[in-house]
């Protein structure tokens, strides 16, 4: 019922939007992009950050959330990850008012939809830790910093670098802090 392809690319069809018209009045109804065309966009927005071109690359992550809500709902990983990215572009421009909200979001769904223990949940939990430290939240931003910290311990194990980072960024939070003995102590650890 008046579907047609919009190619983005070369040679075979990898990325297209599907297009609902109603035929009898060659109306749009809706347009539903393929994963493989939000992911073009993505790397598009990702590409426009590293150009400081903020405003653009916002542009194509809010579309990008509408979109993939549409595509694959709001109860899924992939829309999660979408809502990760457009929390990235607001912190990156140091706009981390924004990011949060989006960052807790994103936090919740990884929970519900991934479990406590899941690199998206790592991820989240790590992500608000920076947020809440740059919004003056220290209470905030500790609880965040301690629970990436055991996620990373149970989902890598003690001996491995993805922990001992976590680590770190937590000594280093702790340092910040004036918190000098535990800050050693998490440097001493991740080494």
């Amino acid at each position: 019922n008046g579907v047609y392809f919009k190619v983005a690319g070369v040679g075979n069809i990898a990325a297209y939007e599907y297009v609902r018209v109603d035929a009898s009045t060659s109306t749009l109804v809706s347009i539903y992009p393929s994963k493989a065309y939000v992911d073009l966009k993505t790397t598009k927005a990702y590409l426009l950050m590293e150009r400081n071109l903020y405003k653009e690359a916002e542009e194509i992550f809010k579309a990008n959330v509408s979109q993939v809500a549409k595509l694959v709902g709001p109860d899924n990983i992939r829309y999660a990850y979408e809502i990760r990215d457009f929390a990235d572009c607001y912190r990156q421009q140091g706009e981390y008012h924004k990011a949060q909200p989006l960052y807790q979001q994103f936090a919740e769904l990884a929970l519900r939809l991934a479990g406590k223990v899941s690199i998206e949940y790592l991820h989240a939990s790590f992500r608000l830790a920076e947020c809440y430290y740059n919004l003056d939240n220290a209470k905030m931003a500790e609880v965040n910093h301690r629970l990436s910290v055991a996620i990373a311990k149970e989902l890598y194990g003690a001996n491995h670098a993805k922990y001992a980072a976590r680590l770190l960024n937590y000594g280093i939070f702790c340092q910040r802090e004036g918190r000098l003995t535990e800050a050693e102590k998490f440097f001493l650890e991740a080494i």
